[in-house]
């Protein structure tokens, strides 16, 4: 064999090992993510333009919503069953500064997420932040003039981010309302008992709870999360094993 054929075989196994490696960090993920390829999300969106695309491109990405539609009947393919409201709103205190990179910062830009749906009376999952004007602003050739518009309109995008992050919360409660489903949507919780945010894997680790017998299918994968050394979910796995019924 000459020394090419062997780089070429040393570089496909070091390409072997860092497939493996992946596959044994994201392979759950991977998988979830296939088996909800395709899904229709049946979903309308009540908001301005940015918060609806900030809302959209969320709910693109979103496993835990896509679980939820896949098994939920929308029935007419027209018709929404899922209503999502964002709404923001700017609050001062004192007198806007509309000069070239000077503001007033005594202020906050309030976002508000509400998610009902069709045939329920209470709304699935509400949420409201208030995101504080920063203390120091940098100014860019991009911005307005007006220091006090360039100000509330990036924490207006900082508000809308962490605003609509929530929606994964929001999907995890519609999940919680259906314990007819609890099997279907195991997998995608698992997965999200994994998330490094603390109130995701929060939440998913209520609703396995919530779901007593039915989580008892994805036990195995809970038990490699809880016996990790380290990571958020992993307490939260503890939690789901010590309350899953025998």
């Amino acid at each position: 064999m000459n020394e090419k054929a062997k780089n070429i075989l040393g570089w496909l196994g070091i390409a072997a090992v860092v497939l493996a490696c992946v596959c044994g960090m994201f392979g759950k993920k991977i998988l979830v993510a296939m088996k909800y390829a395709g899904t229709k999300m049946a979903y309308e969106v009540r908001a301005d333009a940015k918060s609806k695309a900030a809302v959209n491109s969320r709910m693109r990405k979103s496993m835990l919503w896509k679980a939820y539609f896949a098994s939920v009947d929308s029935g007419d393919s027209d018709s929404a069953i899922v209503y999502i409201t964002v709404r923001t709103e700017r609050k001062l205190f004192g007198p806007p500064i509309n000069e070239p990179n000077r503001y007033n910062s005594n202020g906050h830009v309030a976002a508000w997420l509400t998610v009902t749906e069709r045939g329920r009376a209470q709304p699935v999952y509400k949420r409201e932040i208030q995101y504080k004007l920063p203390a120091a602003f940098t100014f860019t050739a991009q911005s307005t003039g007006n220091g006090q518009e360039d100000v509330f309109l990036d924490t207006e995008r900082s508000a809308r981010n962490e605003i609509t992050a929530y929606l994964e919360v929001a999907a995890m409660r519609a999940m919680a309302l259906r314990p007819d489903k609890a099997e279907s949507y195991c997998p995608a919780l698992v997965s999200a008992l994994d998330d490094n945010q603390l109130v995701i894997s929060r939440t998913a680790a209520d609703v396995l709870c919530g779901f007593g017998a039915a989580a008892r299918s994805v036990k195995p994968e809970i038990e490699k999360i809880a016996a990790k050394k380290m990571g958020t979910g992993r307490i939260q796995a503890k939690r789901v094993l010590v309350n899953m019924p025998k």
